[in-house]
C-alpha cells in the first residue's frame, strides 16, 4: 500500500497492481474507507506517469479472501482423506 500525494495537498491512499489481498483488506479497515485506487507507479525510465488502473472495492477483498479459504478447506479435506496430487 502506498501513499500517494494529491495535487491538493492531502494523501490519496492507493494500491499497486502487486499489493496483497490482505494488505488492501488492513489499509481499508484500518482507514475505514470502501475503496482503494490501483495505480501503477511512474516508470524508472520516467516516460510513463502514474497511471490509474482500477477500483479495489471491499467486496473484491472478501471475494478473493473468500476463496483463498475455501481452496485451503478443500486441501485440508483431501489431505484427511488421504488425496494427494
Amino acid at each position: 500500500m502506498t501513499d500517494f500525494a494529491a495535487d491538493d495537498g492531502a494523501g490519496l491512499i492507493s494500491a499497486s497492481p502487486d499489493t496483497s489481498v490482505l494488505a488492501a483488506m488492513e489499509i481499508m479497515t484500518e482507514r475505514r474507507i470502501r475503496h482503494i485506487p490501483c495505480i501503477v507507479p511512474v516508470s524508472k525510465d520516467g516516460r510513463t506517469g502514474a497511471v490509474m488502473e482500477g477500483m479495489v472495492c471491499i467486496g473484491d477483498v472478501v471475494k478473493a479472501l473468500l476463496a483463498e479459504e475455501r481452496e485451503e478447506v478443500q486441501i485440508c479435506r483431501d489431505f484427511i482423506n488421504g488425496v494427494y496430487d
